[in-house]
């Protein structure tokens, strides 16, 4: 019996503890919903309770902005080049550290995990100085480059420990029965590796679609801007519009929320077969 109250007491804490956290999560989405449905007197009358006369025209000024369609654009540019690339170099990479035994590969690889602990701030303005040289600011492959100097060590790391973890009677019986290693790579290393790849596609794409000091910086056109920088051009002649502001990130949510739902399933099974993998 004083057991059960025991497990009791200790699922009943654990709940409460998961429910506050939750909570505290739904807080943003919450003020930025019920900012996005009321008028800018509304909202400084009572910034958190709920709109008493509920209005859209902060969607229709968002979508009026005649470069919106054109930031989206240049958002989704940019993250499907640099992820899309990102994963590529990275799976061959991985491989190589995880699969090929070769001179120096541990010592390259510690050096490529060094470099997650580079903060972006700390090379912004090196990076700007550069791109300003070879004259590449307000062009994609600069963000695109700089996006995937940033992302490559974390994904190169995790896919690395994943591959590594793979069985090894694969290997041996495809590298036995005459399988190169390419061929080992696409035929079994990556279907295995569907839901980690997933996983880091999910994460990699919201990191980018949401980044904002490196597209402020090395994309300053307005017809470059992503959707990110382009949101914080609604104000008026008194300051920021934050309903506007709030209705314009509500839309820029939108698509990563359907990328995080379809991606749910793999994004789950690579969370959890790292959890047992670290076991």
């Amino acid at each position: 019996m004083l057991a059960m109250v025991q497990r009791f007491f200790r699922s009943a804490v654990c709940h409460f503890v998961l429910l506050g956290l939750c909570i505290v999560a739904l807080v943003p989405l919450y003020f930025m919903v019920v900012s996005a449905l009321k008028e800018q007197m509304a909202f400084f009358q009572d910034p958190v309770g709920l709109p008493s006369s509920p209005v859209l025209d902060n969607f229709a000024v968002v979508f009026g902005q005649s470069k919106f369609a054109r930031w989206i654009l240049n958002s989704a540019v940019l993250t499907i080049a640099s992820v899309g690339l990102t994963l590529g170099i990275s799976c061959f990479a991985a491989y190589a550290f995880a699969r090929i035994p070769f001179t120096g590969r541990h010592v390259l690889f510690r050096l490529t995990s060094a470099l997650m602990a580079v903060p972006v701030i700390a090379m912004i303005v090196p990076l700007f100085v550069f791109m300003v040289k070879v004259g590449l600011v307000n062009t994609y492959p600069a963000a695109i480059a700089v996006y995937c100097g940033f992302m490559l060590p974390y994904t190169t790391f995790f896919l690395t420990g994943f591959f590594s973890r793979l069985p090894q009677g694969i290997f041996d019986a495809a590298l036995i029965d005459g399988c190169s290693h390419g061929l080992l790579l696409r035929k079994f290393v990556l279907p295995l590796s569907l839901p980690a790849i997933a996983t880091l596609a999910v994460v990699n794409a919201l990191w980018v679609w949401n980044e904002l000091l490196i597209s402020l910086v090395l994309l300053q056109a307005d017809d470059m801007r992503t959707l990110m920088v382009g949101i914080t051009v609604f104000r008026d002649r008194f300051g920021v519009n934050v309903p506007v502001t709030m209705a314009g990130l509500l839309v820029a949510v939108f698509p990563m929320l359907l990328l995080y739902l379809s991606g749910l399933r793999y994004f789950v099974s690579g969370l959890m077969v790292g959890s047992l993998k670290g076991e």
